[in-house]
């Protein structure tokens, strides 16, 4: 059920698109304008960023890449999800593993002012390398307005974040 309603909610949205546009916005622009107004309950710019309860349990092929076709780039979608730090990023057949150290590059807005940060994961099948790439972007907390609800933010901005997966070449 959860499925079909994705399906019909990509449909209306693809409908609403000029044509050849495609849904590929800048890191920054991904959390300025997507990952802060869900964190604080305002309209999104787009229903292009979907909800799914958290991507890392899945495969790559358990996910509905392919009904994003019509607005983004082949192999590739928008998620918004949440996250418990340390939890382990298993599925069924394999598991995500962050690359490069694990380690958090900043995001910056104008090259000054850091938005949030970028952490990278790529699938792997038992031992083997895949094609497979989730890129994950949490907004930097300083952002948030001093004045919104402290208690039920404080684990939203802990926990939302939005995430790009797309099949990339394995040399990268």
């Amino acid at each position: 059920m959860e499925q079909q309603q994705l399906t019909v909610d990509i449909e209306t949205e693809i409908k609403r698109l000029p044509v050849g546009f495609r849904f590929e916005p800048r890191e920054r622009d991904m959390i300025v304008h997507f990952l802060i107004n869900k964190i604080l309950n305002r309209p999104l710019p787009s229903n292009a960023v979907k909800d799914i309860n958290c991507i890392y349990h899945f495969d790559p092929d358990q996910l509905p890449i392919g009904e994003f076709s019509g607005y983004c780039n082949p192999d590739q979608a928008y998620f918004f999800t949440q996250v418990v730090q340390g939890e382990r990023r298993t599925t069924k057949s394999g598991y995500w593993k962050a690359k490069a150290s694990g380690s958090e590059v900043p995001v910056l807005y104008d090259d000054k002012k850091i938005v949030g940060f970028k952490k990278s994961f790529r699938f792997y099948s038992g031992d083997e390398k895949s094609n497979w790439i989730i890129h994950e972007y949490r907004v930097n907390p300083d952002l948030i307005p001093a004045n919104a609800p402290n208690q039920i933010l404080k684990s939203k901005i802990d926990s939302y974040v939005i995430c790009k997966i797309q099949l990339k070449d394995l040399s990268d």
